[in-house]
């Protein structure tokens, strides 16, 4: 999964904010998911994406309920999928 990003007169494929919060959080750095995660906070997520990637993860269900809770009132917002 990525979004492509216009630069220039280029499209720059970039990973989708989703999964680097996954990855974050896997590796354990607050200082960045945290900032990751106030980002999707505002501007909006692919909900559904993030909770099977978060499932995936193995985090207790009161950490996985925290993360959620912050992001249900988030502006929806669908990930593109490009062929790779």
């Amino acid at each position: 999964y990525y979004t492509p990003l216009p630069c220039g007169g280029y499209q720059v494929p970039t990973v989708a904010l989703e999964l680097r919060l996954i990855t974050e959080l896997y590796r354990d750095r607050a200082d960045r998911y945290e900032a990751v995660l106030g980002y999707l906070e505002v501007h909006g997520c692919d909900l559904g994406f993030l909770r099977r990637g978060l499932d995936a993860l193995g985090l207790p269900q009161t950490r996985l309920d925290e993360l959620l809770r912050r992001l249900e009132r988030a502006p929806f917002k669908a990930l593109p999928v490009h062929p790779s």
